[in-house]
């Protein structure tokens, strides 16, 4: 037996593979980043930590914040052209205008892994876990 994720509970399904409910309005936090291409990665920047909420409007809001900061930098996905959308058991995440391109697939309840290619050439993978 699998768990499926749907919206903010778990279902047992009996030999499924997870599923992705309506992420609408939840919040999902990654505790770090693992870069594959360290190479052409920031070095003052390792293990960056994100949050990101999912509105209604297909836009996220989201915060980053390196482990040597002690602040999170904000930004508004209305205002940075950061959208979300259901690709079958998937999200596709696009961080400002398809700057950083993610796939989001569900691991288990309540936790996601997101694959991400950005435009300076850096294959990051993060795992999200839902908070809220």
């Amino acid at each position: 037996m699998i768990l499926a994720l749907t919206g903010c509970a778990a279902e047992a399904t009996p030999d499924a593979v997870p599923r992705l409910g309506d992420v609408t309005g939840t919040t999902w936090e990654s505790a770090g980043s693992t870069i594959d291409n360290s190479s052409s990665a920031d070095p003052s920047c390792p293990n960056m930590q994100q949050t990101v909420t999912f509105g209604a409007d297909g836009f996220f809001d989201y915060s980053s914040r390196c482990p040597s900061e002690s602040t999170a930098r904000s930004y508004r996905g209305s205002e940075d052209s950061s959208t979300w959308r259901v690709d079958g058991d998937a999200l596709t995440v696009s961080f400002k205008d398809g700057f950083n391109t993610c796939r989001w697939t569900p691991v288990s309840a309540g936790q996601m892994k997101a694959v991400c290619d950005n435009r300076k050439g850096e294959h990051i993978t993060y795992t999200y876990t839902l908070t809220g």
